[in-house]
């Protein structure tokens, strides 16, 4: 399936020329999982309608590593990914951000883990 009409209302509205920057998990077909190899998934398609939106606004796009993912995790103080697939992407977009915040000096480390703990 193409991106839909929704899929880019909802895009071109969160994606625009005051952003700081995008990030989105880099997504790779691993050679070694049969099930992927040669196909053209939704996931590529969705990164590639970011990748022109975020060009045509002049807006970074920041691509990082399912990799970072750990380090994401202990920074923002979660414990790790829910085991419930169905939400875990959610969780996997804050981490990222995280990692971005703090690799980039936006807020220091640590800034999230004395946070969530100030709350509660």
């Amino acid at each position: 399936f193409p991106v839909t009409i929704a899929q880019t209302k909802i895009l071109t509205e969160l994606i625009h020329s005051d952003c700081k920057a995008v990030i989105v998990e880099d997504y790779v077909n691993y050679g070694h999982k049969q099930q992927k190899r040669w196909s053209r998934n939704q996931t590529s398609k969705n990164i590639g309608a970011i990748e022109l939106l975020c060009e045509l606004r002049s807006v970074p796009l920041v691509l990082q590593g399912a990799s970072v993912k750990h380090i994401g995790y202990k920074w923002s103080g979660l414990s790790g990914p829910p085991s419930n697939h169905a939400i875990s992407h959610q969780f996997d977009a804050y981490v990222h951000g995280v990692y971005w915040l703090q690799q980039n000096m936006v807020v220091p480390v640590g800034y999230f883990l004395r946070n969530d703990n100030d709350e509660g």
